[in-house]
């Protein structure tokens, strides 16, 4: 399998009406924009980064079409080497749900969550429902080590022992089955890191260049509004029992802004 140094997700974009695909938003063209820089220090160093866009389609009633994504990026100066639609991953995202330990799931007819009792500073911000500014910094203390700044709770206990529970799957009343975002992106990020049998959509995606889709690292650039979605994503993977997919958390980095 070959790989790049890196594998960047340069944007994500939302299919909201039937002309999404031909219009990047103001928080694309920064994400692209912080890419670009990204790049060019790679390749200072001597490194090589693919690029990649997901397109959140899983929800949508609209269809698109990944060329007219492919011109609107290029208009950015950046030419992306692949585009990947989010429903590809509901084909995946059973098999990484039977790789979570049995105590961390609970299951009714209704839902599939993902529950643990965890002192993760993550979780504690997710349950308790910091805001953006407080979560990046317990984010950056997570995943960097470094606390600067960071306004964590007086009491040890306060974090000692609460219990952090998010939906995986649903089912509805026709009996048909929904994913979680949450699912559906640790699906992505070892689908990027050429994880079997995630890798598979290798062969199902938009090839917009012949550089290679996997990385041995990955880089996510996202707005800051999906820090918990990132955080549970990175919680589930860690807390698989296959160790080539638990050991990839470390290899997951990004940026929020």
């Amino acid at each position: 399998m070959t790989k790049a140094d890196v594998n960047i997700e340069i944007a994500h974009t939302y299919l909201l009406n039937k002309d999404s695909s031909n219009i990047l938003q103001d928080e694309q063209v920064k994400s692209i924009t912080i890419a670009k820089d990204i790049i060019a220090k790679l390749t200072s160093e001597g490194k090589k980064a693919t690029t990649c866009i997901l397109v959140d389609d899983y929800n949508s009633i609209f269809s698109f079409d990944e060329k007219n994504i492919y011109e609107a990026v290029c208009t950015t100066g950046l030419i992306p080497d692949y585009i990947v639609k989010e429903s590809i991953f509901s084909n995946y995202a059973d098999y990484l749900v039977s790789n979570l330990p049995e105590k961390y799931i609970q299951q009714d007819n209704n839902n599939i969550a993902f529950q643990t009792k965890s002192d993760n500073l993550l979780l504690w911000g997710i349950e308790s429902k910091q805001d953006n500014e407080d979560f990046m910094q317990i984010f950056i203390k997570q995943t960097l080590g470094n606390d600067k700044g960071l306004r964590l709770p007086q009491q040890s206990t306060e974090i000692s022992n609460f219990t952090s529970s998010v939906t995986l799957k649903s089912f509805d009343s026709d009996g048909l089955s929904r994913y979680a975002c949450v699912l559906l992106t640790a699906c992505w990020h070892l689908s990027r890191l050429g994880v079997e049998p995630f890798s598979e959509i290798s062969k199902k995606i938009y090839k917009c260049s012949e550089n290679p889709f996997f990385g041995e690292t990955i880089l996510t650039i996202l707005p800051s509004k999906y820090l918990k979605i990132e955080a549970l994503a990175r919680e589930l993977i860690g807390a698989c029992t296959t160790k080539t997919i638990s050991k990839k958390k470390r290899k997951m980095e990004y940026i929020f802004f």
